[in-house]
């Protein structure tokens, strides 16, 4: 079992290039559809991941979305924001529009440097969204220098303006040692804060760290608590996992018809590696 990665990273296809650009518009496409998106417009953008719009309920959405399709794993990390919320709220998506508008280039041109710039301004203003693309931007090398430490930094800022995103993100990195020793108990809680503001993703994540015994004691229970918040919120990865729980029996009675059923809508939500296998 392997905890998901949400935020942004290069993208390795190893599938030939026609069928894996299907395969990702296609996985992208699910992934998004299971957060609740409606009239999705995908673009592909240089750098292999996609820009999107779409609706979800009353309110508009936008972001970016990176699939990542692999012999053994598949990967999707997803900046997703909807609403339109006060401009200029403490941690919240209406402050940093500008900076995220400039960074996909919606409403204005895409132009990283100036985005880089603008998110340094609004993430010292207080914009958890801020901090969040411009630790994405560094941890990438998108206009500005590749440096994950100035990464993580930007990754504290934004989690203490309590922006779930970037406390997901730090405890990815402290996790699997991108910056210095491994610490997964940090992670660990990190996650934690992550999944109680919203983000399932981590809410996966700890549910892995829980199945593992990576930073916390094994927690059969827990983890499956966990893996089924996180996929009932869309997280295909964790309900991937939470088939594996009900075959194997493990802080669950085996059930292979509802595991089978996990491993469906685990394919529906794009995680590949679920499909195909008995659904």
């Amino acid at each position: 079992m392997r905890a998901s990665y949400i935020f942004r990273l290069s993208v390795f296809i190893t599938a030939s290039a026609a069928r894996a650009g299907c395969d990702r518009e296609g996985a992208a496409a699910k992934s998004l559809q299971g957060e609740g998106i409606t009239d999705l417009r995908l673009t592909e953008t240089p750098d292999g991941s996609y820009s999107f719009t779409g609706r979800r309920g009353e309110e508009s959405c936008s972001g970016t979305i990176t699939v990542d399709l692999g012999l053994l794993t598949n990967d999707i990390r997803r900046l997703l924001q909807c609403g339109v919320p006060a401009a200029g709220a403490s941690g919240g998506p209406g402050a940093g529009e500008l900076c995220k508008s400039v960074y996909l280039g919606q409403g204005a041109p895409k132009d990283l440097p100036k985005a880089a710039e603008l998110c340094a301004k609004e993430c010292e203003g207080g914009s958890g969204i801020g901090c969040q693309i411009l630790g994405l931007m560094h941890l990438n090398g998108e206009g500005v220098a590749k440096d994950p430490a100035r990464a993580l930094a930007y990754f504290v800022r934004g989690c203490s303006l309590g922006y779930g995103g970037a406390c997901a993100n730090q405890g990815v990195l402290l996790r699997d040692g991108l910056t210095g020793p491994r610490d997964p108990g940090t992670a660990a809680s990190l996650f934690q804060k992550a999944c109680d503001l919203g983000e399932p993703e981590a809410c996966s994540n700890l549910g892995a760290a829980c199945y593992l015994g990576d930073g916390v004691p094994i927690d059969y229970p827990r983890a499956l608590s966990l893996f089924g918040k996180a996929c009932e919120a869309g997280a295909g990865m964790a309900c991937g996992n939470l088939a594996l729980m009900y075959d194997e029996g493990k802080g669950v009675d085996r059930d292979e018809s509802r595991a089978a059923a996990l491993r469906a809508k685990a394919c529906q939500l794009g995680y590949q590696q679920a499909c195909g296998k008995g659904n």
